[in-house]
């Protein structure tokens, strides 16, 4: 019996890969266009930016009379896709793109995409993402009409606001919408490529981290983006090395 199983399971093992060869030899493949598996581009957003922020006891749900024990909200805070004014409120000149911005002016601000020569890149460049996105961020509820941030659970540097993000009267001490800063070393950041159903495989490059969940983005970050798509014989895969710098913006 026991020699039985055996031829059993050798008669598997030899007859299933030849099956599956047999399967794998009568198919055809359909040709991929050139433009599809050379396709390396950014699509028009080039990189999301987002922020997120624990929420512990300080949501209340006015509709069943309790605190909400644990809570995580994500805000977009990366909205230049398409030029913007800015003007700098501060008290003192930022430095956006190599350019001064005095107190009070007033420029345009949009994300570029920079070439900058580096030997060890697949084509002998970088290609330079600087992104901007707000040094603050608007969190909310899902359902923000039932749910509360409370004043009395926060301290630091925050603000009760409206749906737009205009800071509420003193006295309003709920809200369904609070504005907080964003921490530059806890951004979800995902890079957007221009064919969404395209095969690409994004690679952290040295220290760079990974990307989709909070990390540091405090200084520049590579990633090696390859393209995947079936490409004839002997074709090497498209690659291009992207570096992202956010920049926030008060």
């Amino acid at each position: 019996m026991n020699e039985m199983k055996i031829l059993t399971k050798l008669y598997f093992l030899l007859i299933v890969p030849m099956v599956l060869a047999g399967c794998e030899a009568g198919l055809e493949y359909e040709e991929v266009p050139e433009n599809v598996y050379n396709n390396v581009e950014l699509g028009t957003n080039m990189c999301n930016i987002y922020s997120r922020q624990f929420f512990n006891n300080q949501i209340y749900a006015k509709n069943w009379d309790r605190w909400v024990e644990e809570y995580v909200a994500q805000a977009t805070i990366g909205n230049y896709q398409s030029e913007k004014d800015y003007t700098n409120n501060t008290s003192t000149s930022l430095t956006i793109l190599g350019q001064a911005i005095a107190p009070g002016a007033t420029v345009k601000v949009k994300n570029t995409l920079t070439t900058e020569d580096d030997s060890s890149a697949p084509d002998g460049k970088v290609y330079v993402i600087n992104a901007f996105a707000d040094k603050y961020a608007i969190y909310n509820h899902y359902t923000s009409g039932s749910y509360l941030f409370d004043a009395s659970k926060f301290t630091g540097d925050f603000k009760l606001v409206d749906k737009d993000g205009n800071p509420l009267d003193a006295s309003v001490t709920q809200s369904g919408y609070i504005k907080m800063p964003v921490d530059i070393k806890q951004l979800v950041v995902a890079i957007v490529m221009s064919d969404t159903n395209g095969g690409f495989q994004i690679d952290p490059v040295g220290d760079a981290p990974t990307l989709g969940v909070p990390n540091d983005f405090s200084q520049p970050r590579r990633y090696l983006v390859t393209n995947i798509a079936r490409r004839p014989d002997g074709k090497p895969a498209a690659q291009r090395l992207y570096e992202i710098r956010i920049q926030l913006l008060p």
